[in-house]
């Protein structure tokens, strides 16, 4: 077999292969004994299907197998060879294998090549902090937000409802005559106004509603209702009001309870040190892509064009698909697609170029996912999720998103390199 490599580009190269008629009938005749093996045809015994017989009934099949596999041959002797680095599959076409008895194999497909990089500044970049310090009124908001989440529902005997109360009501959407819209055992507020209707018309007409009360109040029909036809329309929407509830916050003492504090001072401090907690993530987050922003600015390399391509055209055909499912027709969504395209190539572009630079900085730093990282990756996600890692795992292998996990797993612990190792000042 005779293997030719021609760089087509700075990241794609063509491989050419020619195979003998000889060479190849010779590894065609051993898949097809070996297919042989197995066989079970009337007159003969298992594995003793004479080799004629099995050309007839499974030669072409045998033949395409060999191609693929002289394929898979050049493509490692070309990366061995030519010091190549592929990215993704061979851009191989099985309908435009030919492969003739008796005459010899030929073909060239192309391969998209990692981009070569030279690294340059990465570490000791220098970067401002904006981390803010706890304030008294926001341990007092979160204090108070603990509370309204911890609330508990307690049937009011009179009046009606209040700021901040809640009741079981039964909610129809008229358009005229017709019932657009019903459901029973809503629980509705109100400070929460459904879609349709105006926060301050919504709080006006249910404050005060008792059990029993009837409400009318104005709505327009929202654009992303399920009926397009009746989407915009002017109408009403009505509310019979059940039981209604007022909400009674934990007291101070059951809030400390709650938090795991002992006293007033113990579960301050532990609000505290939740919202530093947050505060520092959210720091450390924006100094990771602020710094990797700046280390992508700073590295200029070539994309493989045809991967490029691939994917904004992927991403084109999920816009098309989202743009027609919320109801526009195919030359309207083709007409925004085509508007949408620059955006999206550069975005494509750009992701792109994180992803191989990210990838040359963990080759250089030897930053690698262990089985052990990935297991417990798994198990975070199965626990947000709420579901078995078994599952989890299931999951992503059926649908091919392991190597997915395996990449943000690497960008992660890239960040984090580039926080740890910069130069973060504090504000002067």
């Amino acid at each position: 077999m005779e293997v030719t490599v021609d760089r087509t580009g700075p990241c794609e190269a063509t491989v050419s292969l020619t195979v003998p008629s000889e060479e190849f009938e010779r590894q065609a005749a051993q898949v097809l004994k070996h297919h042989g093996r197995s066989v079970r045809m009337k007159g003969f015994r298992p594995g003793k299907v004479p080799l004629g017989i099995l050309e007839r009934q499974f030669g072409e099949g045998a033949r395409k197998e060999t191609a693929e596999h002289f394929l898979g041959m050049a493509l490692r002797e070309a990366i061995s060879e030519h010091s190549l680095a592929p990215i993704g599959h061979p851009q191989i076409d099985p309908a435009s294998l030919e492969v003739v008895k008796g005459e010899e194999f030929s073909h060239t497909f192309g391969v998209n090549l990692r981009p070569e990089i030279e690294l340059g500044e990465y570490k000791g970049l220098t970067i401002e902090s904006e981390l803010e310090p706890v304030l008294e009124q926001e341990i007092e908001s979160a204090v108070d937000s603990m509370r309204g989440s911890r609330a508990t529902p307690e049937p009011l005997e009179d009046g009606g409802l209040e700021e901040g109360g809640m009741a079981l009501c039964k909610l129809a959407w008229k358009v005229g005559d017709e019932t657009i819209f019903e459901r029973e055992g809503m629980r509705l507020s109100t400070s929460d106004a459904i879609p349709g209707v105006a926060e301050g018309v919504w709080s006006e007409h249910m404050t005060g509603a008792g059990a029993g009360a009837e409400i009318e109040v104005p709505m327009t029909v929202p654009d992303d209702f399920e009926r397009e036809d009746v989407r915009g329309a002017e109408g009403v929407c009505r509310v019979e009001v059940g039981e209604v509830f007022r909400m009674v916050p934990p007291s101070d003492e059951e809030l400390w309870e709650m938090a795991g504090a002992e006293d007033a001072e113990a579960f301050t401090a532990r609000v505290r040190k939740d919202i530093e907690r947050f505060k520092e993530e959210r720091e450390q987050t924006r100094v990771e892509g602020k710094l990797l922003e700046r280390v992508l600015e700073s590295h200029d390399f070539d994309l493989p064009e045809t991967m490029v391509e691939n994917q904004l055209q992927g991403r084109l055909e999920a816009l098309r698909g989202q743009l027609v499912e919320q109801g526009q027709t195919e030359e309207e969504a083709d007409q925004q697609a085509e508007t949408e395209t620059p955006n999206l190539r550069t975005s494509v572009e750009k992701g792109a170029k994180a992803f191989f630079l990210v990838s040359k900085i963990a080759e250089e730093e030897g930053v690698k996912i262990s089985d052990t990282d990935m297991a417990a990756e798994l198990t975070q996600i199965a626990q947000r999720n709420q579901a078995s890692v078994e599952e989890v795992r299931d999951y992503y292998r059926e649908n091919g998103l392991l190597d997915q996990v395996a990449i943000e797993l690497v960008e992660r612990r890239v960040r984090t390199l580039l926080r740890e190792n910069a130069d973060i000042t504090q504000p002067s």
